[in-house]
């Protein structure tokens, strides 16, 4: 029998609903999300990814490992239905919020790969990031060029969907607990009613 511990989000949830509502978002506010396994740090759920991520962050195995640091950034740092605001180690701003799942956290999701309209992008910094992990620097930086810029205001307002998103997803997951511990409470009856039907005394 499988322990109430044992579960992933994608073993109670079903991803394909959330990828879903993540793309309609994503075209509807323009705000890239994310969504990754908080046990083995397999991304789930992606919409909006720009280049820099999948050509060069995440494709150079150097530069991955700083991803994951970034994304294992928010572990014990935030509690349920809160966010947290950091720029990764490669220097793109992520807004992160746990998936906790009775009192386990179970998933992250976060608002990522952006700048703010009021920040001094310093491209000092990506074009040495790229000569350090042998990026071409020109097409490095023409996708840190293309990344979006948002107001602080705009990215208030995505949280605010992201954050009921984040509840519906745990209400779906906790949901799907309690339904998979009452079939598991009958199984146990069904069994110890059939032993105790077969005994022979």
């Amino acid at each position: 029998m499988r322990g109430e511990n044992n579960f992933r989000i994608q073993d109670l949830v079903d991803i394909t609903h959330v990828q879903n509502l993540a793309e309609a978002n994503f075209h509807a506010s323009g705000l890239p999300m994310t969504m990754i396994d908080a046990v083995d740090d397999a991304i789930l759920v992606r919409a909006g990814w720009s280049g820099i991520c999948q050509k060069f962050h995440r494709a150079n195995p150097r530069t991955a490992l700083k991803c994951v640091r970034s994304d294992h950034y928010v572990t014990g740092r935030s509690g349920e239905g809160n966010s947290i605001q950091y720029k990764c180690e490669n220097g793109l701003w992520h807004i992160a919020i746990p998936i906790i799942v009775a009192g386990r956290h179970m998933a992250t999701m976060f608002i990522t790969q952006f700048f703010f309209d009021d920040e001094t992008i310093d491209s000092e910094r990506f074009v040495n990031q790229a000569k350090e992990y042998d990026f071409d620097v020109d097409s490095y930086l023409q996708a840190i060029n293309s990344l979006p810029i948002f107001t602080k205001e705009k990215i208030e307002y995505g949280l605010v969907f992201y954050k009921v998103m984040a509840r519906f997803i745990v209400d779906l997951a906790e949901q799907s607990l309690k339904v998979i511990s009452t079939k598991n409470i009958l199984d146990q009856r069904e069994d110890y009613q059939s032993l105790v039907d077969n005994i022979n005394i």
